[in-house]
């Protein structure tokens, strides 16, 4: 996996004052929220990792890549994860550049879950401010860019939602946009909604040069400072305090707060 932002940090989760919410899913088996139909796996030589939920600790969760000359199956058991719920990971053998394909997981109780149209290929994670959060609905030409996403349907998008938390989280809180094939509706959505200009751009400039499947994972928020993507352990090295000063700009309080009406 890889990484463009547009400002100089990483992030693990945003800290906010909203309070913790129910990332854990309750499922006898699930996947985690960045899994999904349409998705894109990094290519060989990455080992890629899929992961999930189980409430039967102990179980053996088996992991099949199917469509393939030499079907891929990994074993695994479902260990005992964060909030006390079941989790589980495998490791894929690596695979060149391609697809679609499908892969298929289920336990010993009959429960599956099967994942399709999946390719490999390079998966890029886009972070920032609004210039990253920016969306290809308000850039020049935008009709014509909307309009020409068709044209690239082993471009897959992805946007997580923002969501604040006072503790690091699992997994996402909520997806914006789950994995969606490239076209005029799932990269033209509307303005500061999905999907961002830069990482449309720079994503359909990697698929022009380098002819294999490209993944974009949009995950933005304009206004925000630094310290609020950070743990408390990290702003505690930094000589800096929960009552830190970490406020979005007064600039972007009316785009967010647009945005979550919009969601209501």
């Amino acid at each position: 996996m890889k990484v463009l932002f547009t400002v100089c940090f990483i992030f693990l989760y945003f800290k906010g004052s909203q309070g913790q919410k129910g990332s854990i899913k309750d499922a006898t088996l699930s996947l985690a929220s960045s899994y999904g139909d349409h998705m894109v796996l990094q290519k060989a030589p990455a080992f890629p990792g899929i992961w999930g939920y189980s409430s039967n600790v102990g179980d053996v969760i088996t992991v099949q890549l199917l469509n393939t000359k030499i079907m891929q199956q990994i074993q695994t058991t479902v260990r005992m994860g964060p909030e006390g719920k079941g989790v589980w990971k495998v490791l894929l053998s690596p695979v060149g550049a391609g697809g679609p394909y499908s892969i298929k997981i289920y336990n010993s109780h009959g429960d599956s879950i099967t994942i399709n149209d999946v390719l490999f290929g390079d998966v890029w994670v886009c972070s920032g401010q609004s210039n990253m959060q920016f969306t290809v609905a308000g850039a020049f030409n935008a009709t014509a860019e909307i309009a020409d996403a068709a044209s690239f349907p082993n471009i897959r998008v992805f946007t997580v939602a923002m969501e604040t938390a006072t503790v690091p989280q699992y997994d996402f809180i909520s997806v914006e946009e789950p994995w969606s094939v490239a076209s005029p509706a799932s990269v033209g959505h509307g303005n500061w909604t999905y999907f961002s200009a830069v990482c449309w751009l720079y994503g359909k400039y990697l698929y022009q040069k380098l002819n294999y499947p490209i993944g974009l994972v949009a995950s933005d928020w304009g206004g925000t400072p630094i310290e609020t993507w950070s743990s408390t352990d990290a702003l505690e090295k930094c000589g800096l305090t929960e009552d830190s000063n970490t406020d979005p700009d007064p600039e972007y309080v009316n785009v967010l707060q647009n945005y979550i009406q919009r969601r209501a």
